[in-house]
């Protein structure tokens, strides 16, 4: 699911999604 994500998304958003995601688990 997240690399369809990624795949859709822009190089940008995908990043910011990571960021995102990794702030959320707290990585």
């Amino acid at each position: 699911m997240k690399l369809a994500i990624l795949s859709r998304a822009p190089k940008a958003y995908s990043t910011r999604r990571l960021k995102e995601a990794a702030l959320d688990r707290g990585i």
